[in-house]
């Protein structure tokens, strides 16, 4: 199995890679986030986790596609052994998929005083983005044949202790600035033309605590806090950026 690293972060005990890999034979890439401590974590396709030590968001070509819908735990292998290919331990990671090439990644970070958010993005609804509550019916239904599929994926790691609560209520502001910056650059749904596009049928988050510390975790959090507020910049710088890379590789569709 081939592998090479690139290093594309290394800060604060934060360091991040772009790794292509080889994975059940087929050339892929992903983008890892590696921290120097173990950190509290949550995300939407695992939950909420202690002692995460990595965050992974793997790329998943379209010639394995049949192979993750083989089974319901399919794509959970595949995830595995894009882990593995970077000798990193499945039961301190998360991980995301996507149909996004990571040369399509973009990174955002804002900070204020003493405290810093820092975002990684994938972002190609052009297949499969949705209108939330005013789509047809076949955004989801199984028979509908889609040849691809658009993912927009975020993680969001912090500077500051935040408690469970706090990293789930950052998936709030995440999706508001996400849906803001596609209503801002006219991206509509792919199921139901005009409507305004909302995110994509695929979309997934991570947000990461900063360390313990001794310090107690900050249980207020939304949009009228400077967390908040900084997730919601930086989240939204990160998401055009990698729309605008996905544009200039496939054309934003008509």
């Amino acid at each position: 199995m081939s592998i090479a690293k690139e290093k594309i972060y290394d800060q604060d005990g934060i360091r991040a890679f772009c790794v292509s890999h080889d994975v059940f034979n087929v050339p892929s890439n992903m983008l890892t986030v590696h921290f120097d401590r173990p950190r509290l974590a949550v995300s939407g396709l695992d939950g909420a986790h202690q002692n995460i030590c990595s965050v992974a968001n793997c790329h998943t070509p379209k010639a394995i596609w049949p192979v993750l819908h083989e089974t319901s735990t399919s794509w959970r292998n595949y995830a595995n052994n894009c882990l593995k290919a970077c000798d990193l331990e499945a039961d301190c990671s998360l991980t995301l998929l996507t149909g996004v090439n990571m040369r399509e990644l973009a990174f955002a970070e804002e900070k204020e005083g003493e405290v810093h958010v820092r975002v990684w993005a994938t972002a190609d609804p052009n297949h499969n983005a949705i209108s939330a509550g005013l789509d047809s019916a076949d955004c989801y239904l199984p028979s509908v044949t889609r040849n691809k599929v658009g993912t927009i994926n975020i993680i969001i790691v912090y500077n500051q202790n935040l408690s469970q609560a706090s990293l789930i209520s950052a998936f709030i502001i995440a999706t508001e600035a996400k849906s803001n910056i596609l209503r801002t650059m006219d991206i509509t749904s792919a199921y139901t033309k005009g409507l305004p596009a909302t995110g994509s049928g695929t979309d997934q988050i991570i947000t990461v605590s900063g360390p313990v510390d001794g310090a107690e975790p900050i249980t207020c959090y939304g949009g009228h806090t400077l967390l908040g507020h900084l997730t919601a910049k930086a989240t939204y710088k990160a998401v055009k950026q990698s729309l605008e890379k996905s544009f200039a590789v496939w054309g934003k569709r008509a």
